[in-house]
This record gives C-alpha cells, sequence and structure tokens, in this order.
C-alpha cells in the first residue's frame, strides 16, 4: 500500500522554472535550508480552464504558471545571488546544483510540485559528496511537510516582521 502511494508521487519528467512569477510562487511555499543550499517548494495549482480562452492575470503572483499540469510532472529552477561571488563562481554553483537535482529529483521529488534551489557559499566549493548529501537531505524533508498536509511557516518580510500578520 504504501509503494502504491510512492508510485503515485513520482515524476516522469522535469520542467524547468524560467519566469520571475514561478519563482516568487515557490518562495511562497516549504524551505528547508542545509550548509550549501537552500531549496524550495510549493505544490502546482491546476488550471480547469482553457487559458487561451481564460487567460490568468499577469499580476496575480497566485496564478498557476502552467495551463494544464500533468500530474507527473515536477517544476525545477535555480538561482544563486552576487552575495555567493562573481559571475565564475554563481555559474558553477548552478551547473553543480543542476547535476545534483537531476540525479536526485527522479527519486525523491514530489509530482506536481514545483523545486527552487537556492545557492549558498559552499555550493560552489562543497565537496560533490557533501553537496549530494545536503540536496537529498533537503528533497526528503520537504517531500515529508507536503505529504503531512501542514501549511507553509510564514516567511519574514526584509524587515524581520511575519507576513500576514493582522494589524
Amino acid at each position: 500500500m504504501a509503494s502504491e502511494a510512492l508510485n503515485e508521487t513520482t515524476i516522469d519528467r522535469v520542467e524547468r522554472l524560467r519566469v520571475r512569477r514561478a519563482f516568487l510562487f515557490v518562495a511562497k511555499g516549504y524551505a528547508e535550508r542545509r550548509r550549501s543550499v537552500v531549496v524550495q517548494a510549493r505544490p502546482r495549482l491546476s488550471l480547469q480552464v482553457d487559458s487561451v480562452t481564460n487567460p490568468p492575470s499577469q499580476n496575480n503572483i497566485n496564478t498557476p504558471v502552467n495551463k494544464l499540469i500533468s500530474p507527473k510532472i515536477a517544476g525545477a529552477g535555480f538561482t544563486a545571488t552576487k552575495k555567493i561571488g562573481g559571475a565564475v563562481v554563481r555559474n558553477r554553483a548552478k551547473r553543480r546544483l543542476r547535476e545534483a537535482s537531476s540525479q536526485l529529483m527522479y527519486k525523491h521529488a514530489l509530482a506536481d510540485v514545483d523545486y527552487v534551489f537556492i545557492a549558498r557559499r559552499d555550493t560552489a566549493t562543497r565537496q560533490w559528496d557533501g553537496l549530494l548529501d545536503d540536496v537529498e537531505s533537503a528533497l526528503l524533508s520537504l517531500r515529508q511537510k507536503i505529504l503531512s498536509g501542514d501549511p507553509p511557516d510564514p516567511k519574514p518580510n526584509r524587515y524581520g516582521n511575519q507576513r500576514n500578520k493582522k494589524r
């Protein structure tokens, strides 16, 4: 019975997240931080209408990214800020994250969930096995959080206050 549930959540294909709206959508979901990587995840929203006849709003951040989403697809996006170094360091960090995720997502990612991998300072220089361990443990923790159905923790804004705080 557990293997049936596992088979329903495994993925067939990984799509790249490329637009800012998708990254912002995932940022409002779950997050796991490790020494060399931060992994964010959020279940996708499925639209039951055709986006040609009823296009989603460009300004609404909660608008689903894809018009109809296959249940066997996961999304993956990669980012590195200038805090971790120059262009060479950022590109190396993102290349390493792409390779690590390609090795681990088919095994540990959930279907119909988007993931964003954020590079940290150690991403470009950490031993390969350590980086794989960090990504794998983050994916497993996110998997448990999503399957448990608990809502994500509210994220602090840049001033340290909690979002959605009633005044």
